[in-house]
């Protein structure tokens, strides 16, 4: 049984490298399948990078829990110690079904407390099915670029006041969604969804169709920080959700945690070229049900401006004293150091993992 007492520091990380040699370790003590796939195309000094992948339960599933983490880099602690945690306290699954990790997306993102890849591209802006689909910006995003992605380096610009005047100007709600829907026309910008799909989801494409070709039912989980009320998670499902699936769901994991992107009824927004968008169009034979799990953190406009201020350190800044003062702030931003958000965090995914493990698809 899952008590709100059950917490561990043990199964949190501090940095890529150990995280992934605690997630690996867990895997091949739980006898689980582990299975590597090397990044190639993501330059990074003195370190190979990751995505492992745990594979429980039947090699042959009727029923798949597919649990993923790392997709925003620097987000993929809080996964990785709930991916940690779950191997550490496996859910009992029925014969025809499989509980499969994947453990970090995006480590170049991880490895450096970027949310980005290499590339500057945002993954869960970037999986997209058409070559014609990696273009166009918000009408809002492109006026307000220059206040969001400055092309100097760091100084006090009255960021905060004029974003005041910002959402006076257009509403809080069409910044929020202009902002963070996806951009294609400013690569150095934030929430940039790249002009062709990043090797990182190319590999994860792949693997997918070569595993999951014939799986008939997916209960999706993606792990994300930084949207919502501190401590607390929301799961997050997709607008187009039928009213029936839609019941099911809340029934099963609580209705008043299941939310739809719609900017107007939540603090979410709506995502062009997400992973929970592509997953059900790339899996077309099987019924997907995917819930995005995120974890409050900060407030929206502390979480914008510790990205808005390591983005400009990482393209215009000095690699100095300021830039790993940035580094701390958008790690905090993410991945907070309290105690009790991560006891939350790991309490409450490891309880959607146990939950995923009944659900009557």
């Amino acid at each position: 049984m899952i008590t709100s007492q059950f917490y561990s520091s043990k199964y949190f990380s501090e940095t890529y490298n150990e995280a992934r040699n605690k997630f690996c370790d867990a895997a091949k003590a739980a006898n689980a399948k582990l299975e590597t796939i090397e990044l190639y195309s993501q330059n990074c000094r003195n370190n190979s990078l990751y995505t492992d992948i745990a594979w429980l339960g039947n090699p042959k599933p009727h029923n798949v829990i597919l649990h993923s983490s790392g997709l925003h880099g620097v987000e993929g602690f809080a996964g990785s110690a709930i991916q940690i945690c779950v191997l550490k306290n496996l859910p009992v699954l029925r014969n025809e079904d499989a509980l499969i990790l994947v453990h970090c997306l995006n480590p170049y993102g991880m490895i450096n407390f970027r949310r980005v890849n290499a590339s500057n591209v945002d993954l869960n802006r970037n999986f997209l099915f058409s070559s014609d689909e990696y273009s166009g910006s918000p009408n809002i995003y492109s006026k307000i670029n220059s206040l969001i992605n400055p092309d100097s380096p760091p100084v006090f610009d009255l960021f905060f006041l004029r974003a005041l005047a910002i959402i006076l100007k257009y509403g809080f709600v069409a910044v929020k969604q202009a902002v963070a829907n996806g951009q294609y026309d400013f690569p150095k910008g934030l929430f940039f969804g790249g002009i062709e799909l990043q090797e990182e989801l190319v590999n994860y494409k792949e693997w997918l169709l070569k595993n999951l070709p014939l799986v008939k039912n997916i209960c999706a989980i993606d792990v994300h920080t930084g949207l919502g009320r501190f401590a607390n998670d929301l799961l997050l499902i997709e607008e187009n959700c039928s009213h029936s699936d839609l019941e099911k769901l809340q029934k099963h994991f609580g209705k008043e945690r299941i939310k739809t992107p719609n900017p107007n009824k939540s603090v979410a927004y709506q995502t062009k070229g997400s992973i929970s968008q592509a997953i059900p169009q790339l899996l077309n034979r099987a019924k997907v049900n995917f819930l995005t799990q995120e974890f409050g953190t900060v407030s929206p406009i502390s979480v914008l401006f510790a990205l808005r201020e390591e983005n400009r350190n990482y393209h215009y800044g000095k690699n100095d004293q300021s830039y790993s003062s940035v580094k701390i702030r958008l790690k905090e931003a993410f991945y907070p150091s309290s105690n009790i958000w991560r006891k939350k965090v790991l309490f409450r995914g490891l309880q959607l993992v146990h939950q995923s493990t009944k659900f009557i698809f």
